[in-house]
């Protein structure tokens, strides 16, 4: 369990190609946010949907930031 302690709470930094494929995942979330923001009333509901995206925002980069190497497998 320490292990995994230290591996999520790890500052990293990421390679350009790590970058680029997060910067393609926030283009795309950020466009549905967009989408839901502009056909969904404002409600609870909607507030759920867009804190649900930045939640996949954040799951996202914490996955492409965390992947390892061949090299260090």
């Amino acid at each position: 369990m320490k292990e995994q302690i230290e591996k999520a709470f790890n500052i990293r930094s990421v390679s350009p190609e790590q970058a680029a494929r997060a910067m393609d995942v926030k283009v795309e979330i950020k466009n549905v946010a967009h989408v839901i923001d502009d056909n969904a009333p404002n409600s609870r509901e909607k507030a759920l949907a867009l804190t649900k995206l930045e939640e996949a925002w954040f799951w996202a980069l914490a996955a492409i930031s965390r992947e390892e190497s061949e090299d260090t497998k």
